[in-house]
């Protein structure tokens, strides 16, 4: 994308406003699509469901909120280049972060789009399309670019790269309560915390949550937090399901490793 597509983004403050500047002009395109075949539901050629639609606007917003990426990584600059450079301009662009603001322009972001495609769904979608944007940009690499004055278009190398700084783990675990039916009040009866609950368990079960977790600083931090449906969850269970995402992370950490 163009500066010249979002004129505020010349302002004085842009480099301290990272993650206001991945919001505001969209850098992150997130879309989830279950129209593959996964699922009997989920004919090919359909139009977006309402779950497709809720679980695309769930990472989305967990995106910007969990700050995995850094605008830093999306910027393009042009810098002005002295007299003894004129000549190597063509060859050496340069999109150091950290040239002097005198000399240096922001011309252009990378706008990434990240698809997430079911081919099997089998409950628990949230889950998995989370650890596969994880995943998928922990590996991403952007192709070094720079702003070519003379052409006024982006150049990118065909040989330099360079990966996305991401920052954290956040691991997404969720988990379905099941309630014994012929409880007068589900409150008072036994019920079972039902760990990436497939689909079958996901309609037998009236309250479902979800915790971000990240332990990549050394303790366990909730990035966020959603509940639905119930009233069984309480402090305590709330407490024991932490430990429980705790564990969850470290299973998915060795697994990316």
């Amino acid at each position: 994308m163009r500066v010249t597509c979002a004129p505020l983004l010349n302002s004085a403050d842009v480099r301290r406003e990272g993650a206001k500047e991945l919001k505001d002009y969209d850098l992150l395109v997130p879309n989830v699509e279950l129209a593959t075949g996964s699922a009997p539901e989920f004919l090919p050629g359909v139009p977006p469901t309402t779950l497709a639609q809720t679980l695309s606007t769930k990472v989305f917003s967990l995106l910007h909120t969990s700050r995995l990426v850094d605008a830093q990584d999306l910027r393009i600059w042009y810098k002005q280049p002295s007299l003894q450079e004129d000549d190597r301009m063509d060859e050496d662009g340069n999109d150091d972060e950290d040239a002097d603001d005198e000399q240096s322009e922001l011309k252009a972001y990378w706008t990434l789009y990240i698809d997430v495609l079911f081919i099997s769904f089998d409950g628990n979608p949230f889950d998995a399309a989370w650890a596969a944007i994880v995943a998928a940009l922990r590996d991403t690499k952007l192709p070094r670019a720079w702003w070519d004055a003379d052409r006024e278009i982006v150049i990118c190398s065909r040989s330099e790269e360079m990966p996305l700084n991401i920052s954290g783990l956040p691991v997404a675990c969720s988990a379905a309560i099941f309630t014994e039916k012929e409880a007068e009040k589900a409150s008072q009866g036994k019920h079972w915390v039902l760990v990436d609950p497939d689909r079958l368990e996901e309609s037998l079960c009236d309250e479902v949550i979800t915790m971000v977790v990240d332990k990549s600083g050394g303790q366990t931090r909730i990035r966020n937090l959603s509940k639905s449906g119930g009233t069984i969850i309480g402090p305590q269970l709330l407490r024991d399901f932490t430990n429980l995402a705790g564990a969850r992370w470290e299973e998915f950490r060795k697994a990316i490793q």
